[in-house]
């Protein structure tokens, strides 16, 4: 997959899962994500990097799950741009909470599946994925 199709495609593959932006589920997206992460990307360095806790982004506090792709992009053999695919999930946070902010990145991990398994066992990441009201914004941008 070349980085310039990656918010396209992993827009279809959501779809294809039944995740809708209206009511959306950050287990059907996680799910989603996984699979995504696991398709090869033609560019110098393929970062993967999973964010969750109270953030004030936006200048408001919200509880936040992030999965985020990171795709560095080299032309003729040097460095031209870094691009993230953000597929990030906000909510009022409903308690004052007590979970510690966690980013992880899969180049810390001797696998994907150790990351995964990582971030599945975060208590951040199981309250999220319980939790209903989310909103959704997918979006690529360079960094």
């Amino acid at each position: 997959m070349d980085p310039s199709e990656a918010e396209a495609t992993f827009r279809t593959m959501l779809i294809e899962a039944g995740f809708t932006f209206e009511r959306p589920d950050p287990a059907v997206a996680w799910r989603v994500f996984k699979d995504f992460v696991r398709r090869p990307a033609r560019c110098a360095h393929d970062g993967v990097l999973f964010q969750c806790g109270v953030y004030d982004w936006s200048g408001t506090p919200l509880f936040t799950l992030d999965f985020v792709r990171q795709f560095t992009i080299d032309i003729d053999d040097g460095y031209d741009h870094t691009e993230q695919l953000h597929c990030t999930f906000t909510c009022p946070p409903t308690k004052p909470s007590s979970t510690p902010r966690s980013s992880l990145w899969l180049e810390d991990f001797a696998n994907r599946e150790e990351f995964f398994a990582a971030i599945e066992a975060l208590a951040g990441f199981r309250e999220g994925v319980r939790h209903a009201g989310w909103t959704c914004r997918l979006m690529q941008h360079e960094v």
